[in-house]
Formats: structure tokens, sequence, C-alpha cells
């Protein structure tokens, strides 16, 4: 083998040696790279299952809350049946009062009023928990993550609407 071959050859191996000095470089940085985003995806499980309990406790005091606005819609609705049959009863029972004539006649302009504002009331409130349950029904579905991806989005065009009044 003449000078110049070694030399040849003794160059290519320095250009192989740099060339996987660089690859190692390169796998180097990959196992960096793969490490922290295993290390990042343990973050997230463990950020999602925190969340996931949170949404859990949303969604009982959710239904919760709406079973105390029940009972509480009742109670008001029984109450106020009670006064105003109480107030008509005493006004038969003293006809020239003008106390309780009076009483009955703002009732009757009350119950006018209402009948609008409350069947409104009551379609709204039907209409929450008709929402309620369809959500549950899919927050457990495979089609979870676009339920989700429509809730947002609608969530925003709402805000913009609110923001643009």
């Amino acid at each position: 083998m003449s000078y110049e071959e070694g030399t040849t050859i003794h160059r290519s191996t320095i250009e192989l040696l740099d060339k996987l000095d660089k690859y190692l470089k390169q796998r180097d940085d990959y196992k960096a790279q793969r490490d922290t985003l295993i290390d990042d995806i343990a973050v997230l499980r463990a950020n999602n299952e925190r969340l996931e309990r949170e949404n859990e406790k949303l969604r009982k005091a959710n239904s919760n809350g709406w079973k105390e606005k029940d009972k509480v819609i009742n109670n008001l609705h029984y109450l106020y049946t009670t006064l105003t049959n109480h107030i008509r009863d005493m006004k038969f029972a003293s006809p020239y009062s003008y106390n309780y004539i009076h009483l009955v006649n703002f009732i009757k302009e009350l119950e006018r009023a209402d009948d609008g504002v409350l069947e409104e009331l009551e379609e709204v409130y039907r209409k929450a928990k008709a929402f309620d349950e369809i959500y549950k029904f899919l927050s457990n579905s495979p089609i979870e993550p676009f339920f989700k991806e429509y809730l947002e989005r609608m969530a925003n065009e709402l805000e913009r609407a609110d923001d643009e009044r």
C-alpha cells in the first residue's frame, strides 16, 4: 500500500468517525427528547385523571343542585298556593273587607302577569335538565371528544355574541 492510499484511507476513516460522532450526538438528543416526552405524558395523564375526578365531582354537585332546586321550587309553589287559597277563603269569609278584596285582585294581576314568565322559566328549566341528561349520556360515549369540541366551539360563539352586544 502506498502512502497516498494510506492517507486516503486515513481521511476516509476520520470522516466516517466524524459522521459516527455526529449520529451518536443526534441519537443522544433524540433519547433526551424521548425521555422528556415520556415524562410529559406521565404529567398529562396525572392531570387528566385529576380533571376527570374534579369533573365527576362537579357532575354530582350539579345533579344534587337540580334536586335541591326542585325541592325549593316545589316548596315555594306549595307556600304560594296555600297563601293565595287562604286569602281567597278569607275574602269569602268576610266579603266586605277591602283588604282581602284588594289582595285577591292583586293575586289575580300577578297570576296574569306571571303566567308567561312562569311558563318561560319552566321551559328553560326543562331544557336545562334535558341538556344535563344529554351531556351525561354523551360524556360517557365514544364521541366524547367531538362533543366536547362542539361545546367549546358553541361557548366561544356565545362569548363572541355577548362581546358584540
